[in-house]
């Protein structure tokens, strides 16, 4: 039963970027299917989750962590973890300057923990190392009682690793960028109309 359980949440977490990965693969780029069999073999413990309490420890213990909200602009900007910043799911691949060398810590964080896994599991594809996602989102966050602020954090500028492949990023783009309304997902109740 673990072993099922762990799958879904696998898939749960791969397939939303599954499809506009299918493109790429099209196209037969070996890099994506490379990348792609890489993510798969080196999984994170956890799948790469970090608890709020944990994350609250450690931000006051690691200057280096670097937050990623990936939440829209609006949401960030009503309340978000103090020092994190602001790069909506859709735009991320676009805005790797915005972000630190390959083996940074980095954490994504979004509303509900649906976002953040999708950006994680990119920004590992594209060769992040340390990459983690903020188990719960910021609901979590909130009705563990840590602090927000509305302050805006700017991004610090730096290179985009040469390391990240082309036709890697141009998949990841293409999948993130390509996410419908409702970000993939569904509401129990609209699930059970539609059935």
């Amino acid at each position: 039963m673990r072993k099922l359980a762990s799958l879904l949440l696998v898939l749960t977490l791969v397939l939303p970027l599954a499809l506009p990965f299918g493109v790429a693969l099209a196209q037969e780029s070996t890099a994506v299917l490379d990348a792609l069999q890489a993510y798969n073999d080196n999984l994170p413990a956890g799948f790469g989750n970090i608890q709020v309490a944990d994350l609250s420890v450690e931000i006051l213990e690691n200057p280096d962590l670097v937050l990623i909200d990936v939440r829209q602009p609006d949401d960030y900007a009503e309340a978000h973890i103090e020092g994190a910043i602001n790069i909506p799911i859709r735009e991320v691949a676009k805005n790797l300057d915005k972000l630190p060398d390959l083996d940074a810590p980095i954490v994504t964080i979004c509303g509900s923990s649906w976002r953040s896994p999708q950006v994680m599991t990119a920004l590992q594809i594209l060769g992040y190392t340390n990459v983690r996602n903020m188990a719960g989102g910021m609901r979590a966050w909130n009705e563990a009682g840590f602090p927000v602020t509305a302050e805006a954090t700017e991004a610090v500028a730096s290179e985009i690793p040469a390391e990240i492949d082309a036709d890697v990023l141009a998949a990841v783009d293409a999948a993130l960028s390509g996410l419908p309304d409702g970000w993939g997902s569904i509401k129990a109740e609209d699930l059970n109309i539609a059935l």
